[in-house]
C-alpha cells in the first residue's frame, strides 16, 4: 500500500512528544507567574480586626490604622 504521505512513525512520536513538552511548559510557566501575582498582591494587603463589631476586612497598603467598613471605628493592624 503506498501512502500520499509518506511520514515515518519514529518522527511522528518525536513530534507528538515535542508538542506535548512545549505545551506543558507553556501551562506551568503561565500558571506559575499567575499564582506568583496573586501573592505578590495579597502581601500588599494589610489585615485588620475591629474590636467593636468583630469585622475582618482588608486595606490596599502597608497601613497601621484602617476604619472598619461595618461600624467606622478605627483599628490597629492585626499582628501575627
Amino acid at each position: 500500500m503506498d501512502a500520499l504521505i509518506h511520514f515515518p512513525l519514529t518522527w511522528m512520536v518525536l513530534l507528538s512528544l515535542g508538542f506535548f513538552f512545549v505545551v506543558t511548559f507553556y501551562f506551568w510557566i503561565r500558571f506559575e507567574d499567575r499564582d506568583e501575582r496573586k501573592y505578590r498582591e495579597l502581601g500588599a494587603t494589610a489585615l485588620f480586626h475591629c474590636v467593636k463589631c468583630g469585622e475582618l476586612f482588608q486595606v490596599r497598603g502597608q497601613k497601621e490604622t484602617a476604619d472598619c467598613p461595618a461600624c467606622g471605628k478605627n483599628n490597629l493592624r492585626l499582628r501575627f
